[in-house]
């Protein structure tokens, strides 16, 4: 039989999405890494860390492209309500696999880094009294 589940396939599917805006992004090819963070992001049942990867790449293609108004809306604290890497139907997986390396550790932990990337936004803008 097949070694990879139909669930596998849509983790290597995210995580390659995820990869790719990410190295978009390092390279300097800033509409194509929003294109794949777009696309990472229409994702169905998308896991949390995911989800917050999306929106932080791009947040940050959106910057560089000068369209802060709308980054900062990729840019919200409360978007961040899981940072789970599985898919919520992956039952394959014990519950107490470890999170990867670049995953946060919890909730609290991801609206940290996403604040942050907010605070620079603003400051990009000069709003300081919001950064």
């Amino acid at each position: 039989g097949n070694p990879m589940s139909w669930t596998d396939v849509q983790q290597l599917r995210v995580a390659i999405m995820a990869a790719k805006a990410y190295v978009a992004l390092a390279v300097g090819d800033f509409i194509l890494a929003g294109q794949y963070a777009e696309f990472l992001l229409s994702q169905p049942n998308l896991p949390g860390a995911y989800r917050m990867l999306g929106h932080l790449y791009l947040a940050e293609s959106l910057i560089i492209q000068d369209r802060l108004t709308e980054a900062i809306k990729h840019l919200d604290p409360e978007q961040v309500l899981q940072v789970n890497t599985n898919f919520a139907s992956d039952t394959a997986r014990p519950a107490t696999t470890p999170s990867p390396s670049w995953s946060p550790l919890d909730v609290t932990e991801g609206r940290a880094v996403v604040e942050y990337n907010l605070a620079v936004g603003f400051a990009l803008r000069e709003e300081w009294d919001k950064a």
